[in-house]
């Protein structure tokens, strides 16, 4: 099985989270990992944690950044914060 494919795999598995029907908040509010694209754009990708452990990841949508490109891939900030969130839990 791929990197690629383990990501979206653990990720799929946190879904849940996503689907909430009502308004709510997760209190995330320490940054925790932050990505500033290093072109003239600068967007920033960040991760915050909750004091339940609960990570939450704001990227930018991949149709506005080439994730593709070593300087705006935001695999490495989900993967940290994927990993704190399975290890406080």
């Amino acid at each position: 099985m791929t990197d690629a494919r383990r990501l979206v795999d653990k990720l799929w598995s946190y879904c849940n989270v996503l689907r909430d029907d009502g308004v709510s908040t997760t209190g995330a509010h320490v940054l925790a990992g932050q990505l500033v694209e290093s072109n003239r754009r600068q967007w920033t990708n960040e991760s915050h944690l909750a004091p339940s452990g609960l990570a939450v990841v704001t990227l930018t949508h991949p149709r506005r950044a080439n994730w593709r490109s070593p300087d705006e891939d935001p695999t490495a900030l989900v993967r940290r914060a994927l990993d704190r969130w399975t290890n406080a839990s």
